[in-house]
Formats: C-alpha cells, sequence, structure tokens
C-alpha cells in the first residue's frame, strides 16, 4: 500500500479508535485500592441515594440502613423478607418485603405506605417521572408502576432479569440477565411503556457460564459497571467493555454503588465483606436500584 494512502488512513481512523479507547485508567484512582467498609458476611443490596449516601438493605433481618460514609450507622426501618430497595428524593426509599408481598414506601420521618400489595419484585429502579420499574427473578417481564399503584407488564426475551439501571437521561432503562450474557436496553416511551429491546452490552463470561450479574451501577460519564461472576465489568456509553475490576481474593461480588462525600467511592457487597474504594470517577445518584 502506498505511504500516502497509509498516512491518510492513519489520520482519519486514529481520532475514532482513540474515541471508542475507554480504558480503566480512566476510572481507577492511582494508588488506591480497597478497603473494608463492614465485615462479617452482611447479606446486602445497595441503593445509591442523595449527597453520597448510600441505603444497604439485609436480606435476612429486612433490616435497611443509610450508610452514612464518616458516620456512625443509622437504621431508618425493618421489614420482613428484604428483596430489593431503590432509593427516592431525600431520604425516602422504596423496599420489596417478600414475606407477605408488597411493595413499599418508607418516608425520611419512618412512615410507611404501600405502594402495591401482593407484589414483591427482585429488583427496582425509579424513573425521574416518578414511575417504578421492577422486574422478577425467572419472570421474562419488566413491570411498570404508576404513582397510582396501577402496574404494567411487559414480556420479554430475558431468561433471568436480575438488576437494573437507568441511563443518565432518563430515557433508557438497562436490564442485567443472570442466565445470559448480555445487559439489554430498552427505551422509554412517554407513555412510561417500553420499546426497542436491544442487547447492548455484552459481558465478558466463560465458556458454557452464565454471566450470573447481579448489580448494575452508573457513573457520570454515562458508563456502566455490572458486577457479575467474573468481576465488576465497567463498559463504556456505547456498550464496549472497557475491562474487569475485581476485588480482595477474586471473591464473588453481590451489589454495588456510588457512595461518599464526593460520590467517587464505589462500594462492593461480598459473601464476607462491605469494601470500598476511590476511583477517579463519580456515582449518578438516582439511576440505579439494585437488589
Amino acid at each position: 500500500m502506498n505511504w500516502r494512502i497509509c498516512l491518510l488512513l492513519w489520520v482519519v481512523l486514529a481520532p475514532v479508535a482513540a474515541a471508542q479507547d475507554t480504558p480503566l485508567s480512566q476510572v481507577l484512582a492511582p494508588n488506591e485500592w480497597w478497603h473494608v467498609r463492614l465485615a462479617g458476611g452482611v447479606p446486602l443490596v445497595l441503593a445509591s441515594g442523595a449527597n453520597g449516601s448510600i441505603f444497604a438493605g439485609n436480606t435476612v433481618t429486612g433490616r435497611v440502613t443509610w450508610l452514612e460514609p464518616d458516620d456512625p450507622l443509622t437504621t431508618h426501618a425493618r421489614e420482613g423478607g428484604l428483596k430489593s430497595v431503590a432509593t427516592l428524593p431525600g431520604r425516602a426509599f422504596l423496599v420489596s418485603r417478600g414475606e407477605k408481598p408488597a411493595l413499599i414506601k418508607v418516608t425520611a420521618s419512618g412512615d410507611e405506605f404501600v405502594v402495591v400489595d401482593g407484589f414483591a419484585p427482585d429488583a427496582l429502579i425509579v424513573a425521574p417521572s416518578g414511575r417504578i420499574y421492577a422486574t422478577i427473578a425467572g419472570e421474562s417481564a419488566i413491570y411498570v408502576i404508576e404513582s397510582n399503584g396501577k402496574k404494567r407488564r411487559f414480556a420479554c426475551q430475558i431468561a433471568r432479569p436480575t438488576c437494573l439501571a437507568l441511563w443518565l437521561d432518563g430515557s433508557t432503562v438497562v436490564v442485567g440477565d443472570g442466565a445470559g450474557k448480555n445487559l439489554w436496553a430498552f427505551r422509554i416511551e412517554a407513555d412510561g411503556s417500553l420499546a426497542a429491546g436491544e442487547r447492548y452490552y455484552t459481558m465478558r463470561t466463560r465458556p458454557g457460564e452464565a454471566s450470573e450479574v447481579s448489580s448494575l451501577a452508573i457513573d457520570v460519564k454515562g458508563r456502566l459497571f455490572a458486577a457479575t461472576r467474573e468481576g465488576i465489568q465497567v463498559f463504556d456509553p456505547t456498550g464496549r467493555l472497557s475491562g474487569i475490576i475485581t476485588v480482595p481474593g477474586q471473591t464473588r461480588v453481590q451489589s454495588i454503588a456510588f457512595g461518599g462525600p464526593n460520590g467517587d467511592r464505589f462500594y462492593a457487597v461480598t459473601d464476607k465483606f462491605v469494601y470500598y474504594r476511590k476511583l477517579i470517577t463519580r456515582g449518578a445518584a438516582g439511576t440505579v436500584g439494585n437488589p
């Protein structure tokens, strides 16, 4: 090939390649590592709240705790058979209770209101419109719940939906498939319904194994973090895999969330510890509802 053509191709294609390349060096802070926040095998599910707070639900005791990174733990409510938790403005939150199934709103003062009785989703997310999106593991469907408690069911191709996230502009819901290797993106229509579901992110999996994705988080740049069997997989806004973050001992991560005074502390729950580490980026509060 003529050298002039090679040079032209390099000039044209190099900026495109650079724009697509989002290495973990843009996420991981230098000289930072994991720190232990809690020990003892606490079975927690996390959700990011305002001002760097994190709501942590104990799936065994049903206790929901507000973790302030630099202050003592503060218990806000107790619900039996907790399955998932999602944050609302202020210190309010939603909790899904499996024992006597119900989706419940808990206010900052601790008052409780049943949003939907007889319904206990495994994952929750609240859109800017106030609508709640929810899934039940093993059920190939996504539910949309209006402020009056009315719910609609949308069938999907996801074998085992396990976790949810929301894009920064509130236009798209991301759903993790624990039985597959993809994270699906669904466009939110004006009436809250879902359309155009597609396999947007492809997770790295071992041959013959499912992703077992269990939790999602999104940063202020639109990068998506997914807790999987292989580790915490990080994707750029175009859906390309940037790399995988592991925790000490290569332990399986169950739930993840951003928190801390500046929103740059990344929390990860394992079967023995709750870890956190400082990142270069910050979390986008209100975009995640986890188990």
